[in-house]
């Protein structure tokens, strides 16, 4: 059962503030099961790799599990709501990273890990899109 266009974006838009309040979660949640699946040992070797890596498997699986699901709802628009999704991210982090006190490694371990969240849920957003426009239209004929 397909819903008439205007239908359609309105629910679209009116899911906006929860697709985004859940990438929030969705990103904190994966930050913490980085943390549980790749914890930082104890004596501190190898940690600035570790924090990398758990900052990557977040973004990682954030983009995993939201492309599909943002393709499928927001068809071309889902790259923009994807970048729509991240602002509440950076927004948090975002004065952390602008502190003083903060050594650099930290810094650019915050900086990397947001810029790969950004990168990895808009692109893998736009594959996913794009994926689902060529099967569509494979199907069609």
């Amino acid at each position: 059962m397909r819903l008439p266009t205007v239908a359609r974006q309105v629910l679209r838009i009116v899911l906006l503030p929860a697709v985004m309040l859940a990438g929030f979660i969705l990103y904190g949640q994966s930050i913490g099961l980085a943390d549980v699946l790749m914890p930082v040992p104890e004596d501190r070797r190898l940690a600035l790799p570790i924090l990398i890596s758990q900052g990557f498997l977040a973004a990682t699986l954030s983009a995993a599990v939201a492309c599909f699901p943002l393709a499928w709802l927001y068809g071309r628009a889902a790259p923009g709501v994807a970048v729509l999704i991240t602002l509440p991210v950076l927004y948090i982090a975002g004065p952390d990273l602008l502190r003083q006190d903060l050594r650099l490694e930290t810094m650019f371990i915050h900086a990397l890990e947001l810029a790969s969240f950004v990168i990895l849920l808009v692109g893998a957003t736009w594959l996913a899109r794009r994926y689902l426009t060529e099967r569509r239209r494979d199907s069609h004929g």
